[in-house]
């Protein structure tokens, strides 16, 4: 007499796992085919004897803070991104660049530099570029401040050292003081001096100065002695 047919989960669950790792190796490989033809259709843009590179930039003895990838022809042409020219305040050129990853590289030589030097051991690349090279900026002169501006107001102030000594010789006293107002756009000053030793009374005028400033013409007259 026959068994009777008995249906198994298990191998039911098994071939649909094989079915999963069978479609999802299909999705790899189509994937993986994609990005080769991407990546064939973005540096098709290069001519043959052009290449890729990663290397360090100075640029007029300054070298630039982070590794640079630019590209090499075999006869020792080099192309900059233009991010980086943009960065260094380099003036485009009109010549049609070369594209690499979406990117606009402009040649060297049409930039206008001077002096060319690649360094093999540090892959390191000296540029000098003429002073052409780089974009202009003009400084507008600042505008003349009016003197109005400025309104004059008037004072007095006192500023003053005082200075007691005792010794053998008897006590001395001295005073430094400095006398200000304000007296029109100006500033008048006048310094003295006395001095006491014993019973005599000396007293000194150090200076006198009269000062007016114009800011509206950035410049300061003294007056004085």
């Amino acid at each position: 007499m026959p068994a009777p047919y008995r249906h198994d989960a298990r191998h039911g669950k098994s071939f649909n796992l094989l079915l999963l790792i069978y479609a999802l190796t299909l999705l790899f490989f189509a994937c993986q085919a994609h990005a080769e033809v991407d990546s064939s259709a973005v540096s098709s843009d290069l001519p043959s004897d052009v290449l890729p590179v990663l290397i360090r930039l100075n640029i007029n003895r300054i070298p630039v803070k982070n590794t640079v990838t630019a590209l090499r022809s075999s006869d020792e042409v080099w192309w900059l991104p233009s991010d980086i020219l943009r960065k260094e305040r380099i003036q485009l050129p009109t010549a049609k660049p070369l594209y690499f990853n979406g990117v606009a590289f402009y040649s060297v030589q049409d930039i206008g530099s001077q002096d060319i030097d690649f360094e093999t051991a540090s892959q390191t690349l000296n540029i000098q570029f003429s002073a052409s090279a780089f974009q202009l900026f003009r400084l507008a002169p600042e505008a003349p401040i009016p003197s109005a501006a400025y309104p004059t107001s008037s004072g007095l102030f006192v500023n003053y050292d005082l200075l007691w000594e005792q010794n053998p010789a008897g006590s001395r006293q001295s005073l430094i003081s400095e006398l200000g107002a304000a007296v029109g756009p100006g500033v008048l000053t006048s310094s003295h001096a006395y001095f006491r030793l014993g019973e005599a009374d000396t007293h000194l005028r150090l200076d006198t100065t009269y000062t007016l400033d114009r800011p509206g013409d950035r410049a300061s007259w003294r007056f004085g002695d």
